[in-house]
C-alpha cells in the first residue's frame, strides 16, 4: 500500500511540474480564410521557472494551403514597439487546408506562435505586454 501511494504522489508531483493556467481562446482577426486566436497561459517549467505567455492559434478554415507572413510587434507598457525593428521577429509559416497551428509553452519549436508577456515567480521591474500586432500580415 505504502509503494501504491509513493507511485501516485510521484506521478501527481511530476504532472505538476508542467501545469499550465489558460484562459479561453479569442477571436483577434480573420484574413483570407485564417482565422487568428490567442489566449494567455500561465507556464510551470520543471526547472520551477512559471512564466506568462501570449499563445496565437492560426486556423485555415480554407480547402487550400495558406501562407502566412507578418512581423510580430510586441508593446511593453509603452506606445514604442519593441520588437518591431528586429528581423527575429519576421514569422512564415503554411497552413495545411482545414488546420490549424498553435504556440505551447516551453516548445522551441512553436516559439513563432507565442510572445512573452512576464515571469510569474520572479520580482520582474519591467512592464509586462501592453499590446500586440501583426505588422504586414498576409495571408495567401
Amino acid at each position: 500500500m505504502k509503494s501504491l501511494f509513493t507511485v501516485v504522489s510521484i506521478l501527481a508531483l511530476s504532472l505538476g511540474a508542467f501545469a499550465q493556467t489558460s484562459s479561453e481562446w479569442t477571436l483577434i482577426e480573420n484574413k483570407n480564410g485564417v482565422k487568428i486566436y490567442q489566449k494567455d497561459e500561465v507556464c510551470s517549467h520543471e526547472v520551477g521557472t512559471i512564466m506568462k505567455s501570449r499563445i496565437f492559434k492560426f486556423e485555415n478554415t480554407t480547402n487550400s494551403v495558406k501562407n502566412v507572413s507578418f512581423r510580430l510587434g510586441a508593446y511593453y507598457g509603452s506606445d514604442e514597439c519593441a520588437t518591431c525593428n528586429n528581423s527575429e521577429y519576421d514569422r512564415k509559416f503554411a497552413i495545411a487546408p482545414n488546420s490549424s497551428v498553435e504556440g505551447a509553452c516551453f516548445d522551441p519549436n512553436l516559439d513563432k506562435y507565442t510572445v512573452f508577456i512576464r515571469y510569474e515567480n520572479e520580482k520582474n521591474f519591467n512592464p509586462d505586454l501592453s499590446r500586440v500586432e501583426f505588422r504586414n500580415l498576409t495571408v495567401n
